[in-house]
């Protein structure tokens, strides 16, 4: 597997991050079976966080220990992520920014969440896209350029207040 270091660029820690998940996304399910089903019946659909993070916790104690800065934590903010697709085959892209250990900016990590809306179910590895640019408009903008999916998508937070506004 590839290894990382302190300079490494936001490429070479996309490959990295990949290469754990193709290693490791499908033992972490094996491993924690009645932890994320008992997390989806009490917590529905936030229990792919719980899922991500025993997935994600090896890769984000090697980028700290390598004085990297994650803002915010692996995978990224649910409020400014995007989700569309088939209730049974949903896709969210969430991302992260980082910054090297002298404070200067690394680039943005993407990474393609695949799940399920009617049970909890990975349907597909998840997949990293690796951005050079940090700012929220940039990365929207860049996205933006990779999918017309994301593009016509609103942020979860967008998405979920219109949602309540449809309540009333």
């Amino acid at each position: 597997m590839k290894t990382i270091h302190a300079k490494s660029s936001v490429n070479a820690i996309a490959i990295f991050i990949q290469e754990h998940m193709a290693q490791n996304w499908e033992l972490t399910l094996k491993n924690h079976p009645l932890k994320l089903l008992k997390a989806y019946e009490e917590m529905s659909e936030a229990a792919y966080g719980v899922y991500f993070q025993l997935l994600l916790e090896p890769v984000i104690l090697e980028l700290r220990k390598l004085g990297f800065r994650m803002r915010p934590k692996l995978p990224g903010d649910l409020n400014i992520s995007r989700e569309w697709g088939e209730e049974q085959h949903r896709e969210r892209w969430i991302w992260t920014t980082l910054k090297y250990p002298n404070g200067t900016d690394c680039g943005t990590i993407v990474i393609k969440i695949f799940h399920d809306h009617t049970r909890f179910r990975i349907p597909e590895m998840p997949l990293v896209i690796a951005l050079k640019v940090t700012s929220k408009q940039e990365i929207i903008a860049g996205l933006s350029a990779i999918s017309p999916d994301f593009a016509q998508a609103k942020d979860t937070k967008t998405e979920y207040a219109g949602y309540l506004e449809s309540l009333k």
